[in-house]
């Protein structure tokens, strides 16, 4: 806050006083906490149902995360479960290549598993 109020006054003057969007200074905190974070894909017949393809966006949204916690959060670890019939972890590297099958939705055994991960 002590910086951008002297950023306004270098802009400014003394005599003007006002604050403006161009003089505020924002720093971002690099935090030393570490997260661990697990997630969970559905890879059941739902996921295409209706000739509506839910799973690219799915795979798009994870690979986006995993890139930000490597790039911003590199203390941070990253779990990716799949789920269907049954629930079991993949590497990211097999990220891009996972399909949907012909399962069923069973969100407790992800459940199950992402807690003992």
């Amino acid at each position: 806050m002590i910086e951008s109020i002297k950023q306004a006054q270098i802009n400014n003057g003394f005599d003007d006083f006002k604050l403006t969007e161009n003089d505020l200074l924002v720093a971002e905190r690099e935090y030393k906490s570490q997260t661990s974070t697990v997630l969970m894909i559905d890879i059941s017949h739902s996921m295409i149902l209706y000739g509506e393809d839910r799973i690219t966006p799915a795979k798009m949204v994870a690979m986006a995360m995993a890139e930000m916690i490597k790039r911003k959060y590199p203390k941070d670890s990253l779990e990716i479960i799949v789920f269907g019939n049954d629930a079991w972890p993949i590497k990211l590297k097999d990220l891009p290549y996972l399909q949907v099958g012909p399962f069923h939705t069973n969100t407790v055994a992800g459940l199950e598993l992402a807690m003992s991960i």
